[in-house]
């Protein structure tokens, strides 16, 4: 993590602190940290609602019916479904690994498995705190 000085008034001092103060923020940099991320939603929120605007602007309308709902959501489960998703490269790799180094042995598939569930975990975090869209969307 990288370190930022920034210069503030009084009075916004003061009100930062006081933030931090209510117990909601642990230190200073939480809070900032925390206004950064709102910013980023807003910007990503405003970016796709230009996005759909431009979609409503373009192309021929299309009946929205129950079915073309259906159809919609079965769409985006599928091209959300981490089975049918094309591998991320370093997950290949892994698997690549996993066949090379074949075992049986139960304790190692769950010592195997457990690393792979952090390093996804770890990823997403790191991908989260830039704002950037998770490598490896939750599962049910």
């Amino acid at each position: 993590m990288s370190t930022l000085s920034i210069s503030l008034s009084e009075p916004v001092h003061k009100f930062v602190e006081k933030q931090v103060a209510s117990g909601c923020y642990r230190t200073v940099s939480d809070y900032v940290q925390a206004l950064i991320q709102e910013a980023q939603s807003r910007k990503a929120q405003e970016e796709l609602e230009v996005l759909l605007l431009n979609g409503l602007d373009n192309g021929e309308p299309i009946e929205a019916t129950p079915e073309f709902w259906q159809d919609f959501r079965e769409q985006v489960n599928e091209r959300h479904n981490p089975k049918t998703q094309a591998k991320i490269p370093l997950v290949a790799l892994l698997d690549e690994w996993d066949v090379e180094d074949a075992t049986e042995d139960p304790e190692e598939l769950a010592r195997r498995e457990q690393e792979r569930e952090t390093l996804k975990q770890n990823l997403n975090a790191n991908r989260c705190a830039t704002g950037e869209r998770l490598l490896f969307p939750y599962e049910n």
